[in-house]
């Protein structure tokens, strides 16, 4: 992992109240900490997008009760590592922890921008080709409950602000759902100050009265790679995006990560290969894609199930390897899997996607006849 991508993050020991932790958000203006357990061993992660629906007593709720746990990065993870996590979880920023489990640093979506703005998959893409579509917006006039509504229902985490005349105007996020701002009359700077008047009073005012505006737009055809680094330069991770004036979509942080790892289906993994075998890589997630839609169309897979295809090379002397080859497949919890043939002939195979093949093959096989029964 690319140092330059982990930054230091606000850690609260989990008994403490959640208004003394936002106190010390307000001081650096982040959306996130990371929770301990005392010993600064690692206990979760509190963010804007987890405070979106908190309507409790911050001053008498403790931030262990709220603190959600994603998947963990530790220093040794690859930079494409990085971004399959962050794409596996709703939260905006994932803990680096050391082999003690002890917070060193933490990477934030908006951070890890840096792993992927060169990557090979964006080049030559225009945002209309990666951007989510069509993008949900709310009217200005409408309240902040009515957003906050609007995001949970859309299982989103922003919206574009359009005005009567279907204008943009704005972007409100689980950011601003969590916060108030404010103008600071000493520097007119941006100030967040969370649950500042009662809940109720709050959610009945206009939506436009937290949004970001102006909204940071980007045109459809700009290629992504430009978009990126806006992304950057701008300190945001989404644009609202338009074409002849009119609102097309969204482009977010995470259509990018997706757009960079658009040749590996989510639900398939490889384990296992070395430096000289991933120049297979395509060839084999090519290969875990048609077995997947074959698994697809006689059994039930949902979202979460996955296919884990995990390679052991065997050296026998010389430059050429033998593959063992072990695959499963979650299915609803339930997990199937094919194991290297004891007959010596299995070992005899030399090469990798043949291998990869046969065990895929009596994978089915398996998942077919447990099916069955």
């Amino acid at each position: 992992m690319d140092q330059q991508v982990i930054e230091t993050p606000v850690m609260i020991d989990g008994n403490e109240t959640l208004s003394k932790a936002i106190g010390q958000l307000k001081q650096r203006n982040d959306d996130y900490f990371i929770v301990t357990d005392g010993t600064n061993k690692y206990a979760g992660v509190v963010d804007s997008r987890v405070l979106r629906d908190f309507y409790a007593d911050p001053s008498k709720t403790k931030c262990q009760h709220l603190a959600v746990k994603p998947p963990v990065l530790r220093a040794e993870d690859s930079d494409e590592e990085v971004v399959r996590k962050l794409l596996a979880t709703q939260t905006k920023v994932l803990p680096v922890l050391d082999k003690t489990d002890k917070v060193v640093g933490a990477v934030t979506r908006w951070k890890a921008l840096a792993l992927v703005k060169n990557a090979s998959h964006l080049h030559g893409k225009k945002v209309i080709e990666i951007m989510s579509a069509p993008a949900l917006s709310i009217l200005d006039t409408a309240s902040i409950a009515q957003a906050r509504n609007a995001m949970k229902d859309g299982k989103i985490f922003r919206l574009v602000v359009i005005n009567g005349k279907r204008q943009v105007v704005g972007m409100v996020s689980s950011f601003d759902l969590a916060t108030r701002v404010q103008a600071d009359p000493k520097d007119n700077r941006r100030q967040y100050y969370y649950f500042d008047t009662p809940k109720v009073r709050i959610d009945e005012e206009p939506v436009s009265s937290i949004m970001t505006s102006p909204a940071q737009t980007v045109s459809a055809d700009k290629p992504v790679g430009d978009a990126v680094e806006l992304m950057q330069k701008n300190g945001v991770s989404s644009f609202a995006v338009v074409s002849g004036g009119t609102l097309t979509g969204v482009l977010t942080v995470r259509d990018v990560f997706e757009a960079c790892l658009v040749h590996e289906r989510a639900n398939v993994r490889f384990l296992g290969l070395n430096s000289e075998e991933h120049i297979f890589k395509t060839s084999l997630e090519d290969i875990g894609a048609k077995y997947w839609d074959k698994l697809s169309s006689r059994v039930d897979l949902q979202p979460d199930d996955e296919l884990v295809v995990d390679i052991k090379a065997k050296n026998t002397g010389g430059a050429r390897r033998q593959y063992e080859i072990k695959s499963r497949l979650t299915v609803k919890g339930k997990v199937f899997a094919a194991h290297p043939h004891d007959r010596k002939d299995h070992f005899k195979n030399w090469d990798l996607q043949a291998a990869v093949k046969e065990s895929l093959d009596e994978l089915v096989k398996i998942v077919m006849s447990e099916e069955r029964t």
